[in-house]
């Protein structure tokens, strides 16, 4: 039926495979190389036993429990799984006799599944999902062609190995989550979670993609910009020929990696920057500025930008009129002192 390898070792054979089920799962799961907080399924498992493969995702979910990955996760994993195991048994298998390779790779931080065609059969899943996508959009009755679409979706990475004869999907623990919020030629989007999954930028693009008429609002005022996000934001810029304006708000300078036309550092100068300063008056409180932001005070006039001070106000040792108390053992205010508004 199947060989099975854990961590490289050979943990089941063709023969203890003919026990039931749930001898088979009591076996790997007091193996001591199970309990290891990284493991390796590997096994190669014929088309006539299609119910030996739904067993690793079976201990696959249990071992994604045990880590702590949460419910959305583990459930992206068991529909990848059955999706590519199905399309390889049906698409890359002749016979029953054929047979699939499966390896599944266990972290903390993510799960990847590597499913490779028996005899190298080769095929590019890009091109099978950008013509069922077109097929489908222009026939969204037809009964076939989602399962790879639905995979790309639920998966964090997806390529392909083995010089195209095989997929491997990977699906990280810390998952994409995002808030968007639709106003008047303005979609303002929030980055929950997942910020540093490494899809990250490629869900923005897909999301933003959907409202091409839009303005766009990136709020990562809880987060730095990384180089990747930077990249996309700027060629989604570009991408869109002055129909659509995308800027991030961000709160540390150490951080810019954008031009000044796609940066913000608060709601207001977002708008201005977007020319939708109107919008103000409008937006619900989680997106408006505060009295504080970042450690910054809002300032609407230079003049009120002072050189840093130590002076005393309201029993307040380490007062700057610009940025509020500050520790006074530092001897001066420590933010960056400039106007952090454009001009009105």
């Amino acid at each position: 039926m199947f060989d099975l390898f854990l961590n490289t070792a050979k943990l089941i054979t063709s023969e203890d495979a003919r026990k039931s089920a749930s001898a088979i799962l009591e076996l790997i799961r007091r193996s001591p190389e199970w309990q290891k907080d990284i493991c390796t399924l590997e096994a190669s498992i014929k088309r006539s036993y299609v119910e030996q493969a739904i067993l690793l995702s079976d201990l696959t979910t249990t071992k994604m429990e045990n880590l702590h990955f949460d419910s959305e996760a583990i459930t992206a994993f068991k529909v990848i799984f059955l999706e590519l195991i199905r399309n390889a048994f049906e698409h890359g298998c002749k016979s029953d006799k054929d047979a699939v390779k499966i390896i599944i790779e266990i972290t903390k931080t993510y799960v990847g599944l590597s499913i490779v065609n028996p005899k190298g059969k080769k095929f590019a899943p890009d091109n099978i999902i950008a013509s069922n996508k077109s097929s489908l959009s222009k026939n969204p009755s037809l009964l076939r062609g989602r399962g790879l679409l639905l995979v790309k979706q639920l998966s964090d990475t997806l390529t392909t190995i083995e010089n195209g004869a095989g997929i491997k999907a990977v699906v990280y623990s810390d998952r994409i989550q995002f808030d968007s919020d639709v106003f008047e030629g303005l979609i303002v989007i929030t980055v929950k979670s997942g910020f540093y999954n490494p899809s990250l930028s490629e869900r923005l693009g897909d999301e933003i993609a959907k409202l091409p008429q839009l303005d766009v609002i990136l709020n990562f005022s809880d987060f730095g910009l990384g180089t990747d996000l930077s990249r996309k934001i700027i060629e989604l810029n570009i991408k869109s020929a002055a129909r659509q304006k995308i800027i991030a708000i961000i709160n540390d300078d150490s951080n810019i990696m954008l031009p000044s036309d796609m940066v913000a550092y608060t709601w207001r100068e977002a708008l201005q920057k977007l020319d939708k300063i109107e919008l103000k008056e409008i937006l619900p409180p989680q997106y408006q500025d505060p009295e504080f932001f970042s450690g910054r005070f809002l300032v609407d006039d230079e003049d009120d930008i002072q050189e840093p001070n130590i002076i005393e106000e309201n029993g307040v040792v380490g007062y700057c009129p610009l940025h509020g108390p500050y520790d006074p053992t530092l001897g001066k205010c420590p933010f960056p002192h400039r106007q952090i508004l454009g001009d009105e």
